[in-house]
């Protein structure tokens, strides 16, 4: 498997992301795992619109 690196503004993941990582119980240990969460659950509202 080959991985791609995605670049993102500091702000936005200091504003979304870290506090999504950092809440208790949250389940997500790195940045990368939160993000392709997010992108399955948003994955099947797009497909749904096309």
């Amino acid at each position: 498997m080959s991985y791609t690196t995605l670049k993102l503004p500091t702000d936005f993941v200091e504003k979304y992301v870290d506090p999504a990582i950092n809440e208790e119980g949250s389940g997500f240990s790195s940045r990368s795992e939160f993000v392709k969460a997010a992108i399955r659950q948003y994955k099947p509202k797009v497909e749904d619109e096309n």
